[in-house]
């Protein structure tokens, strides 16, 4: 029990040390973003998904060769500006990595709590089965 709990703590930090990385990379990408926009000539660096939209429908009208290489770009642009919105809307990064580390701990206390629930509902089960016996 003590490896297995050794184990499980050491996961724990893993987790932990992964999402403050994460946390990192997020607020990099935010303040890019945020500098970006602040030097542009047009201020609406997310906006490109209308003028992506645009050039995959044009693609897809003249059908000149390789078309559909250039929309697959277009739609993988897409999806990577799509990820972009939602790490500026979205991110963990609006929480503090105080904030972070307090809600990962409730959130494995509650796990705790519940595998302890569950683990005491079998001996129950398995307390009435043997005394029925």
């Amino acid at each position: 029990m003590v490896n297995a709990e050794n184990m499980l703590n050491k996961l724990e930090e893993e987790y932990y040390e992964i999402l403050m990385d994460y946390y990192d990379k997020q607020q990099r990408i935010v303040w890019c973003i945020n500098r970006l926009s602040s030097i542009a000539l047009n201020g609406r660096i997310n906006s490109s998904n209308e003028y992506l939209d645009l050039l995959i429908d044009s693609e897809n009208e003249q059908k000149k060769s390789g078309y559909k290489e250039r929309i697959e770009g277009y739609k993988e642009l897409k999806q990577e500006n799509e990820m972009i919105d939602y790490i500026m809307k979205k991110s963990i990064t609006q929480k503090s990595k105080q904030e972070i580390k307090v809600e990962l701990a409730r959130k494995m206390n509650e796990l705790k709590q519940g595998e302890k629930s569950t683990l005491d509902k079998s001996i129950q089960k398995l307390s009435k089965i043997c005394f029925s016996c």
